[in-house]
């Protein structure tokens, strides 16, 4: 007759004790903070918009004077030095795009280098807008003044820049920001 004795009978039960109230549990340094994930991801998808876009950008610029003779003549009355400086500014906004693509893929792997990335993103895109928005009013308001368009189209032109413009730097804006944050900086420190 063999005994049926459980293997565990000589383990002692767990001992079963109430959670510690004053030290909340920590989480472990390995774990990737939410807005590291959102940031990052739109940072990926910000800049591979930006890789995409810009040179579709150029390209359709260059189609549409070959399409629409007005275009052309309209692009032919901006100074000499403009396609020179469009061009230029394409190729900085395809390297930043590259730039925050790589900052983005950096945060998603918790590297400490992705937060000054991110600000080597922002700071030259604040002040590539800033010129821009300035270039465009300028060259804009001389090109409309002297065409046959109407008030109301020189006025919503302008508009456009403007909101344009806007909309490209709230994000920069965002990055400086959030990455400015002792709290940021800390934590991004400690990966």
């Amino acid at each position: 007759m063999t005994d049926n004795v459980s293997p565990f009978a000589h383990m002692s039960p767990p001992q079963m004790t109430p959670p510690d109230e004053t030290h909340p549990p920590q989480v472990p340094s390995s774990a990737r903070p939410p807005w590291a994930t959102v940031i990052g991801v739109i940072s990926i998808v910000w800049g591979s918009l930006g890789l995409i876009c810009t040179p579709v950008s150029l390209l359709g610029n260059m189609l549409s004077n070959k399409i629409n003779p007005r275009t052309a003549e309209m692009q032919g009355r901006f100074p000499d030095w403009y396609a020179t400086y469009t061009i230029a500014a394409l190729l900085v906004q395809v390297a930043l795009a590259v730039l925050l693509l790589i900052a983005g893929i950096c945060l998603l792997r918790r590297s400490r280098l992705a937060r000054r990335l991110h600000l080597g993103y922002a700071v030259p895109n604040l002040l590539l807008g800033a010129v821009g928005l300035v270039v465009a009013i300028s060259t804009m308001s001389q090109v409309f003044q002297e065409s046959d368009m109407p008030e109301v189209a020189t006025a919503s032109g302008m508009a456009g820049a403007f909101i344009g413009m806007a909309f490209v730097m709230v994000y920069p804006i965002f990055l400086l920001v959030w990455f400015s944050r002792r709290k940021i900086r800390e934590q991004v420190q400690q990966w």
